[in-house]
């Protein structure tokens, strides 16, 4: 089992562990940053959980209120939508909280939104 970075992210790997819910910790990606002031670069990030199976990120951000943090914080959630990747936030105030419930709510979500972009891509009844 990997050492985890902070609380919150072993809070994370428990209930995606019970849950049977394979996932990376850590897994490289590479993502298309817009830095302001440095343009457009490749870069290869880290997210915290990748989901394999589901094509599902989910970052910790349990430094939330500190300027920098969130500066990064907001970069990153800009590059996974810019790069359509499926995002779920988890924030301390989530780990207090129902976080399994949260987390499958969220996968739950994503994979609906999914098929319904799927089963809608050539619908025979729909009218263009």
């Amino acid at each position: 089992m990997p050492k985890y970075k902070s609380r919150g992210e072993e809070a994370i790997a428990e209930v995606l562990t019970q849950e049977h819910i394979g996932f990376k910790y850590e897994y490289p990606i590479l993502a298309l940053e817009t830095r302001e002031g440095d343009g457009d670069k490749l870069r290869v990030w880290y997210p915290d959980f990748w989901l394999p199976k589901y094509s599902i990120i989910i970052e910790y951000f349990g430094m939330v209120g500190v300027s920098d943090y969130d500066k990064g914080m907001q970069r990153k959630k800009d590059t996974y939508k810019q790069l359509e990747l499926d995002l779920i936030s988890v924030y301390p105030e989530t780990i207090k909280k129902n976080l399994k419930a949260y987390l499958l709510i969220n996968i739950d979500n994503f994979l609906r939104g999914k098929l319904k972009h799927f089963n809608n891509r050539h619908n025979p009844l729909q009218t263009s």
